[in-house]
């Protein structure tokens, strides 16, 4: 009885599961195309999915999670409150890269994904000083030396305090 009662429970978890999962594979699959068409050819991508991203823009991707990233992979930070291979960051670091293009993913629901390196990137002073936002099909920060030139138009917005 008990495994009746907890069977079908565990399958919708597993299946909502699922399905947020292919959502975001998706998103990311339409960030990427759209990066690969407005892009220039080897435009530095900074950004956490890196695969996806990759794979389909064939660009260099700085990887702020540091799963392929040495540098950031041995950043000394806070850990075991977080989502287990997303807490490492350096934001220091990846403002040093000067990447082309930073993409800080946004829910669903129009929030920004909180992981500590988003958090630590949205808040550091050289974002708004050095990056303008793009609000196109994709929201990203651009780099505001008119590299890359993306094929849309810079909408402006505060800075948060």
């Amino acid at each position: 009885m008990l495994l009746l009662a907890v069977i079908p429970n565990q399958f919708r978890i597993a299946s909502n599961a699922c399905r947020a999962v292919r959502t975001f594979d998706r998103r990311k699959m339409n960030v990427a195309n759209y990066f690969r068409d407005r892009l220039p050819p080897g435009s530095l991508i900074a950004t956490d999915a890196i695969g996806i991203v990759g794979y389909i823009t064939k660009m260099p991707i700085l990887d702020i999670l540091g799963t392929v990233d040495r540098h950031i992979a041995h950043a000394e930070v806070p850990m075991g409150g977080g989502l287990p291979g997303h807490e490492k960051y350096d934001a220091d670091y990846v403002f040093e890269r000067e990447p082309d293009v930073i993409y800080i993913p946004i829910s669903a629901e129009g929030r920004i994904l909180i992981l500590p390196v988003w958090e630590k990137i949205w808040y550091h002073p050289l974002l708004h000083e050095r990056y303008e936002v793009i609000e196109d099909a994709v929201s990203y920060y651009r780099r505001k030396s008119g590299e890359p030139e993306a094929q849309s138009l810079p909408v402006s917005i505060e800075k948060p305090s």
